[in-house]
């Protein structure tokens, strides 16, 4: 028995490493002085760039210099020369003059025989006169159009002056649409010659200076020009 024990040692005090106490472990050691001084010197050499990057921008400026650009002593704007540029159709000194019921050297067409009235413009203030048709060559659709009668009256108004019969004839139909006090009253269309071309009026005629005066303040109402010439 004696020699069992032996060679099995049990007395002898073996310590069991698992059963040991374990020393304190600071898993969070404190920063060393020298990782200190390396974040120090890291922050102190970036501030020393940023300076040196400053200092270097405003010591050397961008290339190239800036020139003032001096200005013309004429004019930059110079009307132009050709008198053809400036001129449209309907615009300029001579439809301003019709417009204005000037009558320089204004011809009336006697060869143009007056026609029915137009359709929505039937004379009511008086009869329209009619006259026996002549063996004239008949005269295109667009003055035979525009030379409806005149409505008897003593005070006659111009509602503008346009580069073509054609132009007068529509501005006449457009203008009785839009004027409700139109109605009654029948276009007349002259051709005038006013600084050299040719425009033609429009006009109409009223019973009276009181019942042109009306109807002249009628149609400026709607925006358009009218104007007591007679």
């Amino acid at each position: 028995m004696d020699d069992e024990r032996s060679g099995l040692d049990l007395e002898q005090d073996d310590s069991l490493p698992w059963l040991e106490p374990v020393d304190d472990y600071d898993s969070e050691p404190g920063s060393s002085p020298v990782k200190l001084a390396l974040v120090v010197i890291a922050g102190l050499a970036v501030i020393a760039l940023a300076v040196f990057a400053v200092f270097w921008v405003q010591s050397n400026p961008r290339g190239g210099e800036g020139e003032l650009i001096v200005a013309e002593q004429d004019d930059y704007k110079v009307p132009a020369s050709n008198t053809e540029a400036r001129t449209f159709e309907g615009e300029g000194d001579t439809s301003y003059a019709a417009s204005e019921g000037n009558e320089p050297d204004g011809k009336i067409d006697q060869s143009l025989a007056p026609e029915a009235p137009a359709i929505g413009a039937a004379a009511n203030n008086a009869p329209a006169k009619t006259a026996t048709p002549t063996t004239t060559p008949a005269k295109p659709v667009e003055e035979a159009t525009a030379s409806a009668p005149v409505a008897t009256g003593s005070v006659t108004l111009q509602l503008g002056a346009f580069a073509s019969r054609k132009g007068a004839d529509t501005a006449w139909t457009s203008l009785t649409k839009r004027i409700p006090a139109l109605t009654g009253y029948a276009p007349a269309i002259s051709s005038a010659s006013v600084g050299g071309g040719t425009v033609y009026r429009l006009r109409t005629t009223a019973k009276s200076k009181t019942a042109a005066a009306r109807l002249c303040e009628a149609v400026r109402a709607k925006g358009e020009n009218c104007l007591v010439v007679g």
